[in-house]
């Protein structure tokens, strides 16, 4: 629990505004109910793992660059541009909920303001 609420706790009491049981009970509570801290070491496993997943993948198709026809590097060029677009035509679909239709709309009313307020 924190200090703070502990100290108010105590402020609570000796201003006649709560009794001790009232106070006894908000105290288990928040012991009770601590949320669970997260585990910042599989945090920092998983980034790593993912980053060297990713660059082993990079180096893969960098290895073979050579090797491969024209089509496919063409497929490997523009598939994070395609990536993009379909992420940007989800925030503009789900999160603005279509109101930024026009471009016009979207840089000059809604995002500065939307992208604040989400």
């Amino acid at each position: 629990m924190a200090k703070s609420l502990f100290s108010d706790l105590q402020a609570l009491i000796e201003a006649n505004v709560i009794n001790s049981d009232i106070a006894n009970n908000i105290k288990n509570w928040y012991e009770h109910n601590k949320e669970p801290v997260p585990n910042r070491f599989v945090l920092v496993l998983g980034v790593v793992g993912s980053l060297l997943v990713g660059l082993g993948i990079v180096l893969l198709v960098a290895h073979n660059w050579d090797e491969l026809n024209r089509i496919t590097k063409t497929i490997f060029a523009f598939t994070p541009l395609l990536l993009a677009q379909l992420i940007v035509i989800y925030v503009l679909v789900k999160l603005f909920k279509g109101d930024a239709v026009t471009g016009d709309v979207l840089i000059n009313d809604t995002s500065i303001h939307k992208l604040i307020t989400y």
